[in-house]
Order: structure tokens, then C-alpha cells, then sequence
């Protein structure tokens, strides 16, 4: 008796430890909103106010969704559309209030099944007296540009008063910045907009600042950006220390192939330079596919044998590097 019921232990201890009873880890999501109701306040006719809405999730799968406003003057500007959130994650959604008529007006901002909805209120005024300047939006960043390329942002000067006045849109510090479109002089009359357009053209990285100058009526509006490298790839930092790694056991002072590839000389040995031994070039900037190193470290059979010889070729990251680097023009840098 004994025995059977030591055997219905253990029968039982199996049971629950060994058998596959499935995944005891539950997997949910869990919606956190900043606010349950937003009030955008009072707002006069032509005139807009922006909140904003942060979405979190402390769940531990994936918080999936999209943001739809039950009424038009109720719009998303920032964070639109659908989103997917990860766990401990979060999401900013901007919403603007710009209203049609004047009275107290109601929205509801639907986030998606995981998420309950963000009830949304504002109060419309009549028109303000006088001339009344609004800059849309009120200042511009154009974040990271790389330099010696271009990019345009616009802004709009809108008249949400009831009497015309005058602009006159200049840059206070030109620099590498131009207006393209709507600079100069214009009378905007009340529910008139003129659309200018800015643009960033850098020759050098940096950051770079100015700012636009409307008129007595409207605010100047501050412009900012950053040039960043043209070049994602360094010579020095990345392509060297392969050679250092891989290359200049075979290839240093009186190196095979008459190749020298430590790293005061490397690069002058390599860029338009003629190889002996193969009569192509070594590097031609901007031509991976007829550069002699190229062709050397992916198999080209038209360039002799695979390099480097032992060790193991090199991995496509570094191969990608040597590509992207010829491309870029083979810089020193």
C-alpha cells in the first residue's frame, strides 16, 4: 500500500512538472495614454492650437493601432496613421484644433482596439480685431542634411484678422540658406496666405541658424540645421585598419606587388596609381567594378587571385566598406 501510493506521487510530480500542460506566460498588451480628454482651449477663427498626446505600452507584446478623429477640425500633424508600439515603448501624437465656426466643439480621437479613446474639446472665438499674423508652422528645422546636398522646407504667413496688412519676407543672414518662393513683398488681405519656401544648400558640415524676417505684423521665425559629412565611410577609421588587420603582413616596405599599405603611405599608393603587376589601377574613385583592390578582395577573375590569401576572405560588411568607399570617391578622410 505504501509502494502504490509513492508510485501516484511521483505519477502526479510528472504530471505537472514533465508533461506539456502548454505556455503558463500570459502575452498582453496594456495601453497607457497621458490623458483620457484633451482641451485645446479657446480659440479664435483662423487661429490653431496643437496638444499632444503621449501612447505607451506595459504590456508585453506589441500595442498595435491607428489614430482617427471623429470631426475635420480636429487633425493629427505629428505621429499620424497607424502605429506599432513594443513593449515599455512609447509614441507622441500631435493633434491640432482649428476651428470653422465659432461655439464649443467635440471630438473623439480613436486609437485602436487596444487602446480606449481620448475624448478632444475646444472653444471657437470670433475673429480678433486688427491685423492678425499667424506663422505656420512657427519655426523650421531641417535636421541632419548631409552636406553638398540640398533641402527645402516651407512655412506658411497666414492674415487671420479682419483688416489687410503688409509683409515683406527676407532672410536676416543669408549663409547656406535661400528663399526659392513667396520672399519679397505682398499685402495679405484678411484669409489670405502666401507659401514661402526655404532652402538649405551646405558646402561644409556644421550647424548653421538664421532667421526669417516678415514684417512689423508677424513674428521673424527662426530657422535651424545641420550639415552633417557627405561621406559614410572613413578612410582612417574603417578601411585602415583592415589593411592594418589582413594587408600589410604581405604588403609593407618592399611589399609583393610593389604594394606598400601601411597606413602613411597607403592611400597614395593606391588611388590612380598604375599597378605593375597587373597593369590596371589600383583605385580608380568612384569605379569599384575597375578598381585593381576592388576586384581583388571579391574574386574578380580578370584582377588574378582572391586576396587576401590566408585567413579567410574578407566578410561582406568589410567588402560593402571598400565598395561604398570607392563610390563616396575613395577620400582620405
Amino acid at each position: 500500500m505504501r509502494l502504490r501510493s509513492r508510485i501516484f506521487i511521483v505519477a502526479i510530480v510528472c504530471l505537472v512538472a514533465c508533461s506539456d500542460l502548454g505556455d503558463p506566460y500570459v502575452y498582453k498588451t496594456d495601453c497607457d495614454r497621458s490623458t483620457g480628454g484633451m482641451n485645446f482651449g479657446n480659440v479664435a477663427l483662423g487661429h490653431f492650437s496643437d496638444r499632444a498626446l503621449i501612447i505607451g505600452n506595459s504590456g508585453n507584446v506589441n500595442l498595435e493601432g491607428h489614430v482617427t478623429l471623429s470631426d475635420s477640425q480636429f487633425t493629427v500633424i505629428s505621429g499620424s496613421g497607424s502605429f506599432s508600439i513594443p513593449p515599455d515603448g512609447s509614441i507622441r501624437v500631435v493633434m491640432r484644433y482649428a476651428p470653422l465656426d465659432t461655439g464649443l466643439d467635440r471630438a473623439v480621437a480613436d486609437l485602436g482596439t487596444g487602446c480606449p479613446p481620448v475624448d478632444l474639446t475646444g472653444a471657437a472665438l470670433p475673429p480678433l480685431e486688427g491685423p492678425q499674423c499667424v506663422l505656420d508652422p512657427a519655426s523650421l528645422a531641417f535636421g541632419n542634411i548631409k552636406s553638398m546636398q540640398t533641402a527645402e522646407r516651407f512655412f506658411e504667413v497666414r492674415n487671420v484678422g479682419l483688416i489687410d496688412f503688409n509683409v515683406d519676407v527676407q532672410l536676416i543672414d543669408d549663409g547656406p540658406f535661400e528663399i526659392t518662393a513667396g520672399g519679397g513683398f505682398a499685402t495679405l488681405d484678411p484669409g489670405d496666405t502666401v507659401r514661402v519656401t526655404v532652402k538649405f544648400a551646405p558646402t561644409s558640415p556644421g550647424s548653421y541658424n538664421t532667421r526669417v524676417q516678415i514684417g512689423s505684423t508677424c513674428d521673424t521665425l527662426a530657422v535651424t540645421a545641420v550639415a552633417t559629412s557627405p561621406f559614410t565611410v572613413s578612410y582612417a577609421t574603417q578601411i585602415q585598419p583592415i589593411y592594418n588587420n589582413r594587408c600589410i603582413s604581405c604588403h609593407s616596405l618592399n611589399g609583393n606587388g610593389g604594394l606598400d599599405l601601411r597606413a602613411s603611405v597607403s592611400h597614395a599608393n593606391t588611388i590612380n596609381v598604375l599597378s605593375p603587376v597587373y597593369g590596371a589601377i589600383r583605385v580608380i574613385p568612384g569605379d569599384p567594378d575597375n578598381s585593381l583592390l576592388y576586384g581583388k578582395i571579391t574574386g574578380n577573375p580578370e584582377f588574378g587571385g582572391l586576396m587576401p590569401p590566408t585567413g579567410g576572405i574578407l566578410n561582406a560588411v568589410q567588402r560593402q566598406l571598400f565598395r561604398t568607399w570607392i563610390l563616396e570617391g575613395a577620400q582620405n578622410n
